[in-house]
């Protein structure tokens, strides 16, 4: 928050500790999973084929437990699945306009054809469209390695292909965070484990409590000295 003053005389000190005011604070959320429960994560498959995702068992993670999924392709085209994390749930009209999301996850190829492994990109779902960005491939090595992104809203496009974009704003409704997994080409199979999904989402700046109080004092000074 900026306040902004405007004298026709020199600066008296308690307008000094008015602009002190500005002084404000950047916000974060923070969503995290290593143990991926199944009640936890809903799944949508788009295009030809299939996904299916579960908890793994409890040595498979990096390290614990993690997400085993397989991307399924029937036929030629394009098979995509929408990991939904429903507990990840953001509401910008409480918690603040979001400027950018800092998203990461762990993940390595352990089955079906290799090649790249799989395709996965950061997704959410509002006002009941799910979105994704663009994505990067796990690799088919078997070793674990960590994806990360920065993001912002000009990143997101639809995930069925039509027209439209997030809004990060207090207007936009309810955020659901979670991620894609895909794959292209002619009926093949991919099987990848992912781990330690964190998702940290970066608010517009928050004016500083004693900030604040320090404007409201300055402020009321300058009202006083006007009515004297």
């Amino acid at each position: 928050m900026f306040i902004a003053i405007r004298y026709t005389r020199p600066l008296a000190p308690f307008a000094l500790v008015a602009i002190v005011g500005s002084t404000a604070f950047a916000g974060t959320v923070t969503y995290f999973d290593g143990t991926f429960n199944n009640s936890n994560w809903a799944l949508t498959s788009y295009g030809t084929g299939v996904v299916t995702g579960s908890q793994s068992g409890n040595s498979d993670g990096n390290p614990g437990f993690a997400r085993d999924v397989l991307n399924d392709l029937i036929g030629n085209g394009t098979v995509q699945g929408f990991h939904e994390r429903t507990a990840s749930v953001y509401d910008p009209d409480v918690s603040r306009k979001i400027t950018s999301i800092d998203f990461s996850i762990d993940a390595k190829w352990i089955g079906g054809t290799a090649g790249n492994g799989q395709q996965v990109a950061f997704a959410l779902s509002q006002n009941g469209v799910d979105f994704k960005t663009s994505s990067v491939a796990t690799g088919s090595s078997g070793n674990w390695n960590t994806i990360s992104m920065t993001l912002t809203a000009a990143d997101f496009t639809r995930i069925d292909g039509q027209a439209g974009s997030v809004d990060f704003t207090p207007d936009g409704g309810l955020i659901t965070f979670g991620f894609v997994t895909a794959n292209t080409g002619n009926n093949y199979n991919v099987q990848a484990r992912y781990d330690n999904y964190n998702v940290v989402v970066h608010t517009i700046p928050l004016p500083s409590a004693a900030g604040m109080g320090l404007a409201t004092t300055g402020c009321l000074a300058l009202r006083r000295r006007r009515r004297s």
